[in-house]
């Protein structure tokens, strides 16, 4: 009996082999589903897609985008994002992190409200978002291995924190107001030369009665100003004035260059050398405080018997001690004026110095002692993340 040559039982083992790999990767794709549409095994089952935890909007904009492109690609599918909150994170924070998502799935990727759903799924240890797409009429998907987390209502608790902003801006010269030598009379002749083109192509006013009304486009960017000008008064506190801008960096030593031998700088000209700066710019500071005050003055109408606590950490230059200071004299005014929390219910506690000036907001149930400062570590939260839903 022959045996078979080596080639052929060559090409038999790879063919087994190809077969068996195909097998595991099959298998492997069904239990381990892509986010992908098109190739997916798993297109049209309801599947976790994703899972992200605690980061920058930008770093999370990159999972959403995917995610949505899987959601095109099966169109009959609906999204849920399972929200676990973290065991340190803040109670304001949830509103704007059950929000921000769903709000960008909508608004910035273009898809139909009615299939993004957002849903608080519990704590676990760290925060997480899970992505679920669910198809057709499949039930929305359970939460799973939560812990068990509930605020101590017996002691002061902290509900938010806040970054204390400081913003700069420059005067800046009229355009064009150094330019009127030679070329002024250049710029009459063309801008006459203008006018008379506009006057023969663009009827009169008589002819065309709907002139000066603002068009759709106009209407719809003052309407979004006007939208962004009242959260900017529900949700900032600010203080402003005019000053220069300062900085914290350490000036940087001007090298001068050493004379050649038997030549003497000037003591007059090494001074100047030394001194080389240029002039402080001037304009308008701004230093403010964003923050939820609505649903902070709720919590607290909600306890009656508790007391609000700010503490506040103060920097150097434009976010000293008195600024601060005078900016919580405007939040306390603004919690009694706005939402009628009386100022005898609000307490402040001055934390110290911080490379991060910030004010943290805490409840404090009737009996419960005041917060104690920390050392203020890590960052808060900026105005950024006011605008994007008032959480991180």
């Amino acid at each position: 009996m022959k045996s078979r040559p080596k080639s052929a039982c060559v090409r038999a083992l790879l063919f087994a082999c190809v077969f068996v790999a195909h097998g595991v990767a099959a298998r492997a794709q069904e239990a381990w589903p892509s986010a992908g549409g098109g190739g997916d095994l798993l297109a049209g089952t309801t599947r976790k897609l994703d899972e992200y935890g605690k980061m920058g909007y930008c770093s999370e904009t990159a999972y959403l985008d995917n995610f949505a492109t899987t959601l095109r690609n099966e169109p009959g599918s609906k999204a849920y994002l399972l929200v676990y909150m973290g065991r340190d994170d803040m109670p304001a924070w949830k509103a704007g992190v059950l929000g921000r998502a769903a709000d960008y799935l909508v608004n910035a990727r273009g898809l139909d409200a009615s299939r993004v759903k957002a849903v608080f799924a519990g704590y676990r240890e760290e925060r997480t978002i899970e992505l679920w797409l669910v198809a057709g009429e499949d039930p929305a998907p359970e939460p799973s291995d939560t812990i068990d987390l509930k605020i101590d209502r017996t002691k002061a608790y902290r509900w938010d924190a806040r970054n204390v902003e400081v913003e700069f801006s420059y005067d800046v010269e009229e355009e064009g107001a150094e330019s009127q030598g030679e070329e002024g009379e250049e710029d009459e002749e063309a801008e006459a030369e203008s006018a008379e083109g506009d006057d023969k192509a663009t009827p009169s006013a008589d002819a065309n009665p709907a002139e000066g009304e603002p068009s759709e486009e106009e209407k719809a960017a003052a309407a979004e100003a006007a939208q962004v000008r009242a959260a900017t008064e529900k949700y900032e506190i600010a203080v402003e004035r005019r000053g220069i801008m300062r900085v914290e960096e350490e000036p940087v030593a001007v090298a001068v260059e050493p004379a050649a031998a038997g030549e003497k700088v000037a003591a007059g000209q090494q001074e100047q050398a030394a001194a080389v700066k240029e002039e402080p710019a001037v304009g308008n500071v701004k230093v403010s405080l964003w923050w939820n005050v609505e649903s902070f003055a709720d919590v607290l109408k909600a306890e009656p018997d508790s007391r609000a606590c700010l503490v506040y950490y103060y920097g150097l230059k434009d976010a000293d001690r008195e600024t601060v200071r005078g900016l919580l004299a405007r939040a306390v005014a603004k919690l009694e004026g706005q939402f009628g929390l009386k100022g005898d219910r609000v307490i402040t506690v001055e934390g110290g110095y911080s490379p991060h000036p910030s004010v943290e907001l805490w409840v404090v149930p009737r009996g419960a002692e005041p917060p104690k400062p920390t050392v203020n570590k890590r960052r808060a939260h900026s105005q950024a993340s006011a605008l994007l839903g008032l959480g991180l």
